[in-house]
């Protein structure tokens, strides 16, 4: 547990010099934007809800030794809370610009179920849960480049290719079930890699912009697990997966220019990822590992956020 503790530790700090950075780096960033023939800095500051699912299953062998399609399945659902994104982009010359986001959500609901089986498809179950999965959180960075076009004078068209990086923290904790003990198992998943979008703006009129935008993620998915009341599992790490995988967003929003420099903003956000088959590597007390069979992982999320959006000319 110990690195764990250092790991929440590391990342408290990066949290905090992120938006330190952002805002000590704001103002000379947009003086060389002026000097260098580029234009504005723009922040967004956006808070809202979010909530996500999550389920993946492995193959395996029952207890009887006979290898069957689908042996464990879990399914997180609903798991969410409080949403905060801070968005940065500059111009950097003309049209071209690079932009860079920081979110957390802040779990603070949702449940996860927990099922084996002895046949095959899902048959002939061998154990049913259902849990509280009450905490954790969701936290998600990208860094792109792109190019905007202008048509129609008013409207406009960017495409954009970077890296990005989500990391969920998920928790099974027991809800009055079958399981008892201290149940405070984890779950901690990492999607990362490159991506690719397009981003639209449509002018509805002098104040109103209408917004689209849809990003393709070409991932590599890990994660790692602790089942911390299975005295048969290592701990800290009792499991981990692998896998190769891809994800779609789509976004939607609206701005309302209240000044010159300042803007209200409502966005919508929608994510669907998924990843082929992968392994599953379990990592017994006794020191022995095994590996099967990760089927699939399957993820969605739904966002709804409102801010502000400030230019530095």
């Amino acid at each position: 547990m110990q690195h764990r503790r250092i790991s929440s530790y590391l990342l408290c700090h990066v949290e905090v010099l992120v938006w330190h950075l952002a805002f000590i780096f704001a103002i000379p960033l947009s003086v060389a934007a002026q000097q260098s023939g580029g234009g504005s800095l723009q922040f967004k500051l956006l808070a809202g809800y979010s909530a996500e699912n999550l389920d993946w299953s492995i193959a395996g062998k029952n207890t009887h030794a006979e290898a069957i399609n689908i042996l464990s399945e879990l399914d997180w659902k609903k798991t969410g809370g409080v949403y905060l994104d801070l968005h940065g982009k500059w111009r950097v010359w003309k049209d071209l610009f690079v932009h860079a986001n920081f979110s957390k959500t802040f779990v603070t609901s949702g449940t996860v179920s927990d099922t084996d089986f002895s046949k095959d498809n899902r048959g002939d179950t061998l154990f049913h849960d259902t849990f509280n999965s009450n905490k954790g959180g969701v936290i998600c960075y990208n860094a792109a480049v792109g190019y905007k076009f202008h048509f129609l004078k008013k409207h406009s068209i960017a495409p954009f290719a970077g890296y990005g990086n989500d990391s969920q923290s998920l928790y099974i904790f027991r809800d009055n079930g079958n399981v008892q003990g201290d149940l405070k198992s984890t779950y901690q998943t990492k999607w990362n890699g490159f991506l690719a979008g397009l981003n639209l703006g449509i002018c509805l009129n002098e104040k109103l912009t209408a917004g689209g935008q849809i990003t393709y993620h070409q991932v590599s998915y890990s994660a790692e697990a602790d089942w911390n009341l299975v005295t048969d599992f290592k701990h800290p790490v009792s499991f981990e997966h692998h896998a190769k995988g891809y994800g779609i967003t789509t976004e939607a929003g609206l701005e309302y220019l209240m000044s010159k420099k300042i803007s209200a903003m409502f966005t919508i956000r929608h994510g669907y990822w998924v990843t082929g088959k992968g392994t599953d590597t379990l990592y017994r007390s006794n020191g022995n590992i095994a590996v099967t069979q990760l089927n699939s992982v399957h993820r969605s999320n739904l966002t709804f956020s409102a801010g502000v959006q400030i230019t530095f000319d």
